[in-house]
């Protein structure tokens, strides 16, 4: 569903016809706000983007894997993404990602092969 300033093209001639100019200047001001935010986005991708190619172009990415990474079973991470310091390694634990479950918290293929492998 789009937000209610995206007027889609088949509405347009009914806002044309029934929109007051308060509900216009509601819906300009919040497209001009979603503006601002994307605009944000593409600027931090395109210096992620030209940031990613130099390091490419100089033979440093991709990363060297950290040592201190965590080796599971299934192959994928079970750290947290805000609190790890790189991926794949264990953060410290923050609220976040015991909300979310994201706390390095193996997946059951995982605990199942730990919990074989201990015995």
């Amino acid at each position: 569903m789009p937000a209610h300033w995206d007027v889609q093209p088949r509405y347009r001639e009914s806002v044309e016809i029934h929109a007051s100019p308060d509900a216009l200047a509601a819906m300009l001001k919040d497209a001009r706000a979603e503006h601002r935010r994307v605009g944000r986005v593409v600027e931090y991708l395109e210096r992620l983007h030209e940031k990613r190619a130099a390091e490419r172009a100089a033979g440093t990415w991709p990363y060297a894997k950290d040592p201190r990474a965590v080796e599971a079973p299934c192959g994928k991470s079970h750290v947290c993404v805000v609190c790890s310091p790189a991926p794949d390694v264990p953060g410290k634990g923050c609220s976040n990602c015991r909300a979310t479950g994201f706390d390095q918290t193996p997946c059951v293929p995982c605990a199942e092969a730990t919990e074989a492998g201990a015995r």
